[in-house]
Order: structure tokens, then sequence, then C-alpha cells
């Protein structure tokens, strides 16, 4: 799995939520969560994606903070490692189940057309 990791941070929860607007419409990433950071009323804007989706979206999320005076910081994480994804959730189980789940399903239409194969030469 190639996805980027972006994180976005804003002052306020009103302007989290402008901003994780922003960056869903102007990019193919989804968002993971709007997680609120202890202290001064930060808010972490968590997405992924592909690497030039997540650094659209983190553009963007970045420019809107920036003209609201919210800004805090932004970070965009190219190929994180497992463990990054461990303590952002589950987010690679997830994918992983999907994967899986595809590929018994295939599995099973390829043993179906195997068995009418075999009908079909008796």
């Amino acid at each position: 799995m190639n996805q980027s990791l972006g994180l976005v941070e804003i002052s306020g929860m009103s302007t989290a939520l402008v901003v994780a607007d922003a960056m869903a419409k102007s990019a193919n990433i989804k968002i993971i969560g709007i997680e609120n950071s202890k202290g001064l009323g930060y808010m972490t804007i968590k997405i992924t994606g592909d690497i030039g989706a997540v650094n659209a979206a983190v553009s963007a999320g970045k420019q809107i903070g920036i003209t609201h005076n919210h800004f805090v910081s932004s970070k965009i994480i190219p190929r994180p490692s497992d463990f990054v994804y461990k303590v952002f959730g589950t987010i690679k189980e997830e994918t992983v189940k999907t994967e899986n789940s595809l590929t018994e399903c295939e599995s099973s239409e390829l043993k179906e057309e195997a068995d009418d194969n075999l009908e079909n030469k008796e």
C-alpha cells in the first residue's frame, strides 16, 4: 500500500471543519479524523491518499487556514510505516481485510468456473 499520510493543525473547531471540507473537495483523499489536540484549541486533521492527492489537499487546507489566520502547522509523510498506521487506528487493517475479501471472492469464482469446466468435459 503506497498511501501517504497528511496532517494539518488548525486552531478552532469551526475552522478545522472548513479546512477539512476544502481538503476533501480539492483532491481524492480520505479523512481519517479530526482530533482535538491538548491545549489552545488546536485541531489536527488527518488524511490519507496517494502522495499527489495528499499534497494537494494539505496545500489547500494550509491556504484556508492561513486565510482565516488559524493555521498552526502541516506535515506530509509519503510512505508511513505500519507502526504509524497503528498509532492512528485501523487504516491498514481495513485495507488488508478488503483485499483479502476480494481474494476470497475471486477464488470462489475460479473454483466454480473449474467445476463447470470439469462437468462439461465429462
